[in-house]
């Protein structure tokens, strides 16, 4: 099968199979340049990881405002709101010291807003 492989700070790293590294990215670098918005410390998330020392997720997966949530309920600094080129308006959020953007759905009143992070299309990442 096909490997893919990964050059972060002179570094070659191997991230396996492409559909599991795609997936799955292992690396926190590698999450980065896979298009995974978010890199959340797990210190920051309560060490919610097990054993990981990342949680990588795409902005999609991150949801600002006051609409249900069917994941790890957080709360969070508003920062910005903005228009992206697709029409969606994203938020971007302080979550306990770390910058998260997100889908802005539902109110916000305030700058202390809800934060819902879906945690099964999450990768644990190093």
């Amino acid at each position: 099968s096909t490997r893919l492989l990964f050059m972060s700070n002179g570094k070659l790293y191997d991230l396996g199979p492409v559909e599991r590294a795609l997936t799955s990215p292992m690396k926190a670098e590698a999450a980065a340049y896979l298009g995974y918005d978010n890199v959340i410390p797990c210190k920051a998330l309560g060490n919610l990881c097990e054993g990981s020392k990342s949680l990588a997720l795409r902005y999609s997966s991150v949801q600002v405002g006051e609409a249900p949530c069917d994941g790890l309920q957080l709360k969070g600094r508003l920062e910005q709101i903005y228009a992206d080129v697709d029409g969606s308006l994203r938020a971007r959020v302080d979550l306990n010291g770390v910058k998260v953007t997100g889908l802005l759905r539902g109110k916000v009143e305030d700058r202390d807003v809800n934060v819902c992070i879906k945690i099964d299309s999450a990768a644990l990442v190093e």
